[in-house]
């Protein structure tokens, strides 16, 4: 790619993020108290006692079916690392194809403002992790996107959970994306370095961890919104 045009699909990337947290900066994000939002404010287009009822096995699948998909494509991205630029550009544009179902999951139990800054997060984190991956293509020095991910964006994402649903705690959280963010950027080390086993054994600690942090976020509206989830069936 010509050095003008890498330069700016990089500054493009770098203000699309910027857009996004000055977004999540300037929205009541952090209220501490789950009370702060009701089931009257989060479900308000539903008369008291006539909310719809939801399989729990079903939408316990359906946030995990997000997740695979969204590791996947993950996964895509760093192996295009060291690809044809074409080939990267594709594998980014669909790394975004669908990432706001996790919102419409959310939405019969939350506020669309909840849907809306879910969606954000991950959106987020794939903007860091499309930068990063630019950086190590072009030789630069990552340490300020890897610290913008340690210091801020998984803070954030375990702040707003746990603000809305006390099910969620906010440092197991960030332990969970800790580990998924650090395995992708081992991963991506390993692309560069070409080395088979070390990106295989990196990508399967993500994957691993993604699918335990998938049952734990449904695990977790099940437990907050049991009311809205039919009753299991007696063994």
């Amino acid at each position: 790619m010509e050095p003008i045009l890498y330069k700016k699909k990089i500054t493009t990337i770098v203000n699309e993020y910027y857009k996004i947290l000055d977004n999540l900066m300037h929205e009541d994000v952090y209220k501490t108290s789950p009370e702060v939002y009701t089931d009257d404010e989060t479900l308000g287009s539903y008369p008291p006692g006539q909310s719809p009822q939801f399989d729990s096995n079903t939408f316990r699948e359906s946030v995990k079916a997000y997740f695979d998909s969204y590791a996947k494509k993950m996964e895509d991205l760093i192996l295009a690392s060291n690809a044809s630029e074409d080939e990267l550009s594709a594998a980014e544009e669909n790394l975004f194809r669908d990432m706001w179902t996790i919102g419409t999951l959310m939405r019969p139990f939350y506020s669309a403002e909840f849907s809306e800054k879910l969606t954000h997060q991950f959106r987020t984190f794939a903007l860091l992790e499309i930068q990063i991956i630019s950086f190590i293509r072009s030789g630069w020095d990552i340490k300020t996107w890897t610290d913008r991910i340690s210091t801020f964006t998984l803070n954030d994402l375990g702040n707003m959970l746990s603000s809305y649903n006390n099910n969620y705690n906010r440092e197991q959280v960030r332990d969970y994306w800790m580990t998924i963010t650090d395995s992708w950027l081992d991963a991506m080390k390993a692309r560069a370095a070409k080395d088979t086993t070390k990106f295989n054994e990196s990508i399967g600690i993500a994957n691993r961890t993604i699918k335990d942090f998938a049952v734990y976020l449904a695990d977790g509206v099940i437990n907050h919104k049991a009311g809205m989830f039919l009753p299991l069936s007696p063994v």
